[in-house]
């Protein structure tokens, strides 16, 4: 069976009428939605509301670091947690120590996490120490989760940040030939485990200025 996966990044000024409007416009292309940057009252309860109404599952962590990611999905969700990925935080942008959104729903292990950003393409510095901080622990995880879903705030057209942002076990399903998703670069996207049908870059929704990326990926059975 396929599995229509989204991943997008929201948006801190988008009006509650613009997340209920991309919640409407994508959620009919997919079966799994992870967000990230969704802390703040706004999209918590525009999430809360639309899943009640519209019969989604919804795993939204409570607090600042916690709620930076969520996990909408049409089947329920188990396990929801929000690990902590490190205690080292950025001094320029998001204070809150960096955690990640995971639970299993369809079958499948997710976790969804925030990058920090500002980090000059991991070039030497801070803000690079708090993000390799942070995946050194994506990497510890066990048991490993099968897809990794994030606003990587690194290019991944880039052959050489993929490789240094791999994760044990798992392959990059968003290609180097895809549409970029901010200004330019392609910094949202995957890694998984399971065989992926296709990936691409779906046109901006309105209110955000990240663009979604759409991953088919393919289950040997259903779950």
């Amino acid at each position: 069976m396929n599995v229509r996966h989204i991943h997008l990044s929201g948006f801190a000024h988008a009006s509650a009428g613009q997340w209920t409007g991309m919640l409407e416009e994508l959620t009919p292309l997919c079966d799994v939605l992870t967000l990230t940057e969704v802390a703040g009252k706004i999209p918590r309860r525009v999430l809360d509301r639309w899943a009640l109404a519209n019969g989604w599952h919804l795993h939204h962590p409570t607090g600042a670091g916690p709620g930076q990611c969520a996990i909408l999905s049409r089947r329920p969700i188990r396990w929801g947690h929000a690990p902590l990925l490190t205690g080292l935080v950025l001094k320029t942008a998001r204070k809150a120590a960096i955690h990640a959104a995971s639970g299993r729903t369809y079958g499948i292990r997710w976790r969804v996490w925030h990058s920090p950003a500002h980090n000059g393409g991991l070039r030497p510095g801070w803000p690079t120490k708090v993000y390799l901080s942070a995946l050194a622990r994506l990497r510890r995880s066990k048991p490993l989760p099968q897809v990794v879903a994030a606003d990587w705030n690194a290019d991944l057209r880039r052959r050489e940040i993929r490789d240094r942002l791999r994760l044990p076990g798992l392959h990059w399903a968003t290609g180097a030939d895809q549409a970029p998703t901010l200004h330019g670069r392609l910094i949202d996207g995957l890694q998984t485990n399971l065989r992926c049908e296709g990936s691409r870059t779906l046109r901006h929704v309105g209110g955000f200025d990240h663009a979604p990326v759409l991953t088919i990926l393919t289950l040997k059975e259903k779950p």
